[in-house]
This record gives C-alpha cells, sequence and structure tokens, in this order.
C-alpha cells in the first residue's frame, strides 16, 4: 500500500449581488432546471442566490513522507492518526511550505553528485513539488478580484 496524498482546490462563488447579474443568470440558464429545486420560493419563482462551488485536486503525491510529515506538524496539530481526513488550509500555509521547499530545492545543489543519483527520486519530488506549488500560487493570485471568490485548500493522506 504505502502512503498516498493529495491536495485539492475548492472554489465557492456567491452570486447573490448585483455584480454578478449576467454571470448570475448564465448558471441560472444553464444548471436552471436543478438550482430551482432547491432555490424556489412558494410558485416557483427563483430567489437568485445560487451557491456554486468546484472541487479539483491540484496536486498529489505517492510516498512522500517528508511532505506528508509537514503538513502533520502545520496543519494536523502534529496528530497523524486520522487517515482518509481532509484538512482545511489556506493560501499563507502553501506560501510557507513552498518556502520549506525552496530551502531543500537549494540544499540538493551542495550535494555531490554522485549521492543525488542516490537520492534522485527525492530531489525530482521536490522540485515537482516546487513547480506545482509555484504554478497554483500564481493561479490563486491572479484570481479576479471583482466576483465575489471563495477559495480554500484540502490536504488528505491514506496509507
Amino acid at each position: 500500500m504505502g502512503l498516498d496524498a493529495s491536495l485539492e482546490c475548492v472554489v465557492s462563488l456567491s452570486l447573490d449581488n448585483d455584480e454578478n447579474l449576467r454571470l448570475r443568470e448564465s448558471i441560472k440558464n444553464l444548471f436552471g432546471p436543478f438550482i430551482m429545486l432547491g432555490n424556489a420560493k412558494a410558485g416557483g419563482t427563483f430567489t437568485g442566490f445560487i451557491p456554486v462551488s468546484v472541487n479539483f485536486e491540484v496536486m498529489s503525491w505517492r510516498k512522500a513522507h517528508d511532505i506528508h510529515n509537514w503538513f502533520v506538524k502545520n496543519i494536523q496539530d502534529g496528530k497523524d492518526k486520522d487517515c482518509g481526513r481532509r484538512y482545511s488550509l489556506d493560501a499563507s500555509k502553501l506560501h510557507e511550505l513552498l518556502m520549506v521547499v525552496n530551502k531543500i530545492v537549494e540544499s540538493y545543489e551542495t550535494i555531490p553528485k554522485e549521492d543525488q543519483e542516490y537520492l534522485s527520486r527525492e530531489i525530482t519530488l521536490t522540485r515537482e513539488t516546487k513547480e506545482g506549488l509555484e504554478k497554483l500560487l500564481t493561479w490563486y493570485e491572479a484570481l479576479p478580484k471583482t466576483i465575489q471568490l471563495h477559495v480554500w485548500f484540502s490536504y488528505q493522506a491514506t496509507w
């Protein structure tokens, strides 16, 4: 079996104000039959509030014990007992993880070449994590500020 972990992003869009009228109407037209069931007043009048959430996996790791340990210490209050439980975190924690990963990647440059071969899996995993976090945080910071977006992340590990 082994340790499998993932980082998921949840984007929730609140469409309850006039600024989002066009977007709200587009979503109503697309998903109207489903939305109307839970958002209709007596007589079938549309209330106008549409909570929309999208969940997607942004990163996954296999046997990444050091990364998992960071999440245990910094997100899970040092407790590593709940196999499969999701732990919420915000972008500031991902920035902290990226700073740690950057230091590790820099330290790899000081390792002799013959030892780098032995550590090639860890080096590759750490560099891929660095690149993934950089892309994710760049995307997060570029999100439009004109609509009401709520973004958070969750980490889950199974073994």
